[in-house]
């Protein structure tokens, strides 16, 4: 088993590359700029939600 798993790892199909780290690191990065756009948003919308029901509470 141990045999296999080095084996697998020294073979080319096994081995880590600067490809696939450049991949991954994309999609990383792509995944948090979705995530800070979609939180960014989000909080906006909160935020005049928030703001309006400030306003409305104010004595006129």
């Amino acid at each position: 088993m141990k045999q296999d798993i080095l084996a697998f790892i020294a073979d080319d199909q096994g081995a880590v590359t600067v490809d696939m780290v450049i991949l991954v690191a994309g999609i990383v990065v792509l995944s948090l700029g979705v995530f800070s756009i979609v939180t960014e948003t989000t909080l906006e919308a909160a935020a005049g939600r928030i703001n309006d029901l400030i306003v409305s509470l104010l004595p006129s």
